[in-house]
């Protein structure tokens, strides 16, 4: 297990706005990027094979949406096969891959501090504070999926709040409730510059859209890397110490 300490430095920790943390996302983004795709691929790969052999054809049912959407008859939607299996799937899949992306802020922070790192850095995450992760997720994922049953709206102004939980449950092996009092804590108190760094983030992570799948593959993970620079901002950069 990795043990961490707050490492304050000027080359490793951005200022507190959100155009500092941006530009530290940016530099440290860059470095990475290609782990990024790799999970996105991987858990489309497995996503598509995993539903597949529940009677899901994620390409056909993509088809009939577009059509659907073109002849405004959404009623084809409800009747894809496979459809309603597929999303108790979708959650039970996205449960077990999630601290892959603690992973991808393990190895963001290891390129902060100019330090080696490898594949096998991704699934820290299996071992390091995992079922508490993996509350977070689930946590998240109610709180996001009340607020758009309310209305779309609340979810931006909701979202802010949630934006420095993960990094706090895995750089201090928090638990998830106590990383959300912390991070809703630290935002209320700087809620302007964490509204603007989440719908930067939120830009940036959908602007590979423009260059079509390819692009959207490239830019989607941004959002942890911003979620990283957050941290260091305003707790510190999570030095390792020792390597147990």
């Amino acid at each position: 297990m990795e043990n961490f300490t707050e490492f304050d430095n000027l080359s490793t920790t951005p200022q507190k706005d959100s155009n500092s943390i941006i530009a530290h996302a940016f530099d440290n983004y860059k470095k990475v990027v290609w782990y990024g795709v790799l999970i996105i691929v991987g858990v489309y790969v497995i996503s598509s094979i995993v539903s597949s052999l529940f009677g899901f054809n994620q390409a056909e049912a993509i088809n009939i949406i577009r059509e659907a959407a073109r002849t405004k008859n959404y009623e084809e939607i409800r009747n894809i096969e496979g459809l309603r299996s597929n999303y108790g799937i979708s959650i039970l899949i996205n449960l077990a891959l999630f601290p892959l992306y603690a992973g991808f802020m393990y190895i963001l922070n290891k390129a902060n501090f100019g330090e080696q790192y490898a594949f096998s850095d991704l699934f820290i995450g299996y071992k390091q504070n995992t079922a508490q992760l993996i509350l977070y997720y689930v946590i998240s994922v109610v709180i996001t999926t009340i607020s758009l049953i309310l209305c779309v709206i609340p979810v931006i102004f909701i979202a802010p709040f949630l934006f420095l939980g993960l990094p706090i449950v895995f750089f201090e092996n928090a638990s998830a409730t106590d990383a959300l009092k912390k991070s809703y804590e630290t935002v209320k108190n700087n809620y302007a510059t964490f509204l603007g760094l989440a719908i930067l983030t939120f830009l940036i992570s959908i602007s590979g859209v423009i260059l079509c799948c390819v692009g959207l593959v490239l830019t989607s993970m941004f959002s942890y890397a911003a979620k990283y620079s957050a941290y260091c901002a305003y707790f510190g950069a999570p030095k390792p110490i020792s390597t147990k």
